[in-house]
């Protein structure tokens, strides 16, 4: 993903987040149960090209009171947005590693996610990337913007990809 889809990504994202801040919903975080239909890994010879943006995200983010994923490029990339909290989007990019996104984002800090490589970035306005590695020309991409601009979206992104990683085919 070059550094214009990356732009237009969190654009995407903040925009959600803009559009869905004139609510707020009562009550605690509840962080959903596995249930039968809890998303699997997928299978280790599954191509990233063949997983669905906006079915990975929705599924991840059920029962949550997130919007429902859209996808408003041709890309394979999806955002959710919830009231008071902020947005997520998920793009998964079968033809630039994590080498690409590194030179788009020279600042980016490499991390280590459930034993995959990582690069992690921050952006202004509440807004973090994480860049998952799936092969060395293939990515995921979890992004966070949250409603406060004044907040670090980096934990909640970082969490956000430790729910996306196992989900993605290993090494393709």
């Amino acid at each position: 993903m070059n550094i214009q889809m990356r732009v237009l990504l969190t654009a995407f994202i903040a925009a959600g987040t803009l559009s869905s801040c004139s609510s707020t919903e009562a009550g605690s975080p509840v962080v959903p149960t596995p249930t039968q239909g809890s998303p699997t890994a997928a299978p280790s010879s599954a191509n990233l090209a063949e997983i669905k943006a906006c079915e990975l995200l929705e599924q991840l983010v059920a029962n949550q009171g997130f919007s429902k994923g859209e996808n408003v490029s041709r890309r394979n990339q999806c955002t959710v947005s919830k009231p008071g909290y902020g947005s997520k989007g998920l793009a998964l990019d079968d033809s630039q590693g994590l080498a690409e996104f590194q030179r788009t984002d020279p600042a980016s800090v490499e991390i280590n996610l459930n034993g995959r490589r990582a690069l992690q970035t921050k952006s202004s306005g509440g807004a973090c990337d994480v860049a998952i590695e799936v092969s060395e020309k293939a990515r995921a991409l979890a992004g966070v913007t949250l409603s406060d601009p004044d907040a670090d979206g980096c934990p909640e992104a970082l969490k956000f990809a430790e729910q996306v990683e196992p989900l993605l085919p290993k090494a393709q």
